[in-house]
């Protein structure tokens, strides 16, 4: 049976970076059940630890070409909640970076 609706991937529209860059109390941004819920799926879904994990490095990318004088907060803001309350998606992204660098 062939798939009657599919498209291809867009690496524009299928990220979460501007949701995760909006703060928690925007109606845009991603709220701490959105990340409980997240962390509770990953062994049962193999495409979610790749999902943070590609948007964390796409806000690592641009937050490493800001200065001071740019809107970093929201990219650090974000950072430390994956850090914080997301702890195996810490751990998926320095898995990223390990594997980079081998």
């Amino acid at each position: 049976m062939s798939l009657v609706c599919s498209r291809e991937p867009n690496p524009q529209h299928d990220t979460l970076v501007p949701y995760l860059l909006n703060e928690m109390e925007n109606e845009n941004g991603l709220c701490m059940d959105f990340f409980a819920e997240a962390v509770s799926r990953l062994d049962d879904d193999e495409a979610i630890a790749p999902l943070f994990t590609r948007a964390m490095v796409d806000i690592s990318d641009r937050l490493s070409t800001m200065n001071m004088n740019d809107d970093y907060k929201p990219c650090v803001n974000v950072s430390w909640v994956v850090a914080s309350e997301g702890l195996p998606l810490s751990v998926s992204l320095a898995h990223f970076g390990f594997d980079r660098l081998s």
